[in-house]
């Protein structure tokens, strides 16, 4: 997992999948996501990136929708849904919901900003707010990548994207995520 500050707009989130997120991905344990996310030594650029984290974050659910909705898709049109232990129902019920606060002219929802673990090496998202449980649906491991636009001096903007070679490594993967008794 890295944290790639691209320029001083925009931060990616490269999400990783360990043994035990990937169990939960695709298999019937319990889910598991990474609630932290490794700095490796960018802490003073991370905190100069979010201003010390002052100002308001934000989830664009109208992009995460667009952007989703055509990765469920093509996972689907390429019958490769299977491989997910929910064949993205979980994903396509939030989907659901997102597109209704998108009618109601709702897709930017505000969140309570990101902290720096005790250690000053994780930076943590509050997944107790429910717009950041409906977001982490979104997020399959290392699939996608979580991205952060910086708008003005203190506007924070989520939302998520797929890697670009996504259907490849689902292919790839698929002989082992496919076998449900691991």
């Amino acid at each position: 997992m890295a944290i790639i500050l691209k320029n001083d707009r925009l931060l990616v989130i490269q999400v990783s999948n360990s043994v035990a997120s990937e169990k939960a991905q695709h298999f019937d344990t319990n889910d598991t996501f990474d609630y932290g996310y490794y700095m490796d030594g960018k802490q003073e650029e991370i905190k100069k990136f979010f201003n010390n984290f002052e100002g308001e974050f934000y989830i664009n659910f109208s992009e995460v929708y667009s952007v989703c909705k055509d990765m469920f898709d093509d996972i689907k049109n390429n019958g490769l849904e299977t491989v997910f232990k929910s064949e993205l129902i979980v994903q396509e019920k939030s989907l659901e919901c997102i597109h209704w606060l998108i009618i109601a002219e709702n897709s930017l929802i505000p969140i309570k900003k990101p902290l720096i673990n005790e250690n000053n090496e994780y930076l943590k998202f509050d997944n107790m707010q429910q717009a950041m449980k409906i977001f982490r649906n979104f997020c399959l491991g290392d699939l996608t990548d979580i991205y952060i636009n910086k708008i003005g001096h203190n506007g924070y903007i989520l939302s998520v994207r797929p890697i670009e070679n996504y259907l490849e490594k689902i292919k790839i993967n698929y002989t082992k995520w496919a076998k449900k008794d691991n």
